[in-house]
């Protein structure tokens, strides 16, 4: 800003003062000039279906696959939530550890005609964290793919059909400087079949190769 010649550049953020009113301030101080959109002020776009937010879903992609299809009445199944976190970040275990850090929690909602879903957890990598004069930490942390699990059943009286539970993520994904806490929730189609049908066919055995290694959730962690 330059108050012998009446120049400035004035930045307006968001929160901040509208551009009317600094406008009007400038020019009644006899300042003059143009209003350039330097996209500071520009609104962030909108999270993709099913993500808490942009940011967040640019860093966290989640599917969800069941491991058989169709699903007979009774017949346990395994939905295998598979989460893929860019380059460079990672998300935290269930648990986390004695450290800093959010637990990813997986869970089946909107999931009519299921019963007693439970979430399992692959293990991270035990990572250390250093507080300084506080002193070591550590945190279990998981890079690229990680595969989580839900676990249940169908009803025994659920009712034939196609339909579509939901799977949701709750997570907190960090790079050495940031952390960007968050959500999704994807589509789980399913096909019940008849009662007394046989069991579906199996697939995608190379997702659920990681489930019996995988373990419950400690207690007051399960829940998003």
């Amino acid at each position: 800003m330059s108050f012998d010649d009446k120049r400035a550049v004035v930045s307006v953020g968001p929160g901040g003062a509208s551009t009317e009113a600094m406008i009007a301030s400038l020019e009644a101080a006899g300042y003059g000039g143009s209003v350039v959109d330097g996209g500071a002020g520009a609104a962030a776009p909108p999270p993709p279906p099913g993500y808490s937010s942009a940011p967040f879903a640019e860093r966290v992609r989640v599917r969800a696959v069941v491991d058989r299809a169709p699903l007979a009445p009774g017949e346990p199944f395994r939905v295998a939530a598979v989460i893929d976190v860019a380059d460079g970040w990672h998300i935290y275990g269930n648990p986390v550890g004695p450290g800093v850090g959010k637990p990813t929690v997986v869970s089946l909602v909107d999931a009519d005609g299921a019963t007693g879903a439970a979430a399992r957890y692959a293990p991270g990598a035990k990572v250390e964290q250093d507080f300084g004069d506080a002193g070591k930490t550590w945190v279990y942390e998981s890079t690229g793919r990680v595969v989580h699990y839900v676990a249940g059943a169908v009803a025994a009286d659920a009712a034939p059909g196609p339909r579509s539970w939901k799977l949701r993520v709750e997570a907190q994904v960090c790079d050495p400087g940031h952390c960007i806490p968050g959500s999704a929730v994807v589509d789980v189609p399913v096909d019940i079949a008849a009662r007394g049908a046989a069991p579906g066919r199996a697939r995608d055995a190379d997702l659920f190769a990681g489930f019996e290694a995988a373990r419950a959730a400690p207690a007051g962690q399960g829940a998003p």
